[in-house]
C-alpha cells in the first residue's frame, strides 16, 4: 500500500457512503467484516448488522463524510473525518481506523471525537 495515497477501497467507501448507496457501501467490506463502533457502544458483525447501522446512522440522518486527514500504514489507515447531517448539532468530528485485507475492509474501529 502506498503510504501517501488513500487505498481505492476507502476512496470508494467514502464516495458510496456520501451517495447513501447501501449496496455499494457494503461492497467495500469483507463478508466477515466487523465494526467496533465506540460512539454507540456496540460491535457489528457481518454485512447484515453493518447494513442496519448504515441505514440508522447514515441514511436516516443524511450523513455526509468529509475526509480531513489520513495516515496510511501497511494494511491500516487512520482517518480523521467530519460528519455533517440532520443529527443534533449537524456536524461532529470522527475517527476511523480501517484494517484492510485483499482490498476489502475487514475491521473498522469508529468513534466520535470528543
Amino acid at each position: 500500500m502506498d503510504r501517501n495515497e488513500l487505498p481505492e477501497v476507502l476512496v470508494n467507501h467514502i464516495k458510496n457512503s456520501n451517495m447513501l448507496d447501501i449496496n455499494q457501501y457494503l461492497s467495500s467490506f469483507s463478508d466477515m467484516a466487523m465494526i467496533e463502533e465506540h460512539s454507540i457502544g456496540n460491535n457489528l458483525y457481518g454485512k447484515e448488522e453493518i447494513k442496519s447501522y448504515f441505514q440508522d446512522y447514515f441514511i436516516n440522518y443524511h450523513t455526509h463524510t468529509e475526509i480531513l486527514e489520513y495516515k496510511v500504514r501497511e494494511s491500516y489507515v487512520e482517518m480523521h473525518v467530519l460528519f455533517k447531517g440532520s443529527f443534533p448539532g449537524n456536524e461532529i468530528g470522527g475517527l476511523y481506523e480501517f484494517f484492510i485485507e485483499d482490498n476489502k475492509i475487514v475491521r473498522l474501529v469508529a468513534d466520535l471525537e470528543k
